[in-house]
């Protein structure tokens, strides 16, 4: 369960929260912040390609 947490956007933004309280050091956030980046990209990119393939065009 734990390695499956790492990949969940609780977990990254759970850290990024944790080390800007611990530290409020910027690359110890941004180390948080990229993989949240990522998964927002995937998200996107995952939107744009079930929007296009139902063709929802008005």
């Amino acid at each position: 369960m734990r390695q499956l947490s790492l990949f969940t956007v609780n977990h990254w933004a759970f850290q990024g929260l944790l080390r800007n309280m611990l530290t409020g050091e910027l690359p110890g956030v941004m180390s948080s912040l990229v993989p949240l980046f990522w998964i927002a990209a995937a998200c996107l990119l995952l939107m744009v390609v079930v929007y296009r393939k139902v063709g929802y065009r008005e």
